[in-house]
């Protein structure tokens, strides 16, 4: 993967399940890409396209390694910061919903962070 475009937290990326006809009929789309988007908050653009805090839905994906934190599209590569999730979906977010997505992770985080704290 290429240089760190910028460091994102609150992150999930959503694994698309495709029907064959789907498939065939994004067969040339997805040549150097995966089915997948990621959702997350931004903590730092290096680009200086989106400011701290903005809630940010990718293009698709050409590739992810969790062993490193790091999600690439054509043109970045994301830093994943803190826990996030990785969820299948018939119909990811989209440019009218993703703040939403965005907001579900950051509420499951905190929850998770919760129980964590109430079990100790």
């Amino acid at each position: 993967m290429n240089n760190i475009t910028a460091i994102v937290e609150y992150w999930t990326i959503h694994i698309v399940e495709l029907s064959e006809k789907e498939r065939a009929e994004l067969e040339d789309y997805l040549t150097d890409r995966i089915p997948a988007l990621m959702t997350a908050q931004i903590i730092l653009d290096g680009k200086s396209r989106f400011a701290p805090g903005t809630a940010l839905l990718t293009s698709a994906l050409t590739g992810f390694d969790l062993q490193n934190m790091l999600v690439e599209t054509r043109n970045s590569v994301y830093s994943l910061k803190g826990p996030g999730d990785i969820v299948r979906c018939k119909t990811p977010p989209n440019r009218s919903n993703y703040d939403y997505a965005v907001g579900e992770t950051i509420a499951r985080v905190k929850g998770l962070f919760k129980e964590n704290k109430e079990k100790h």
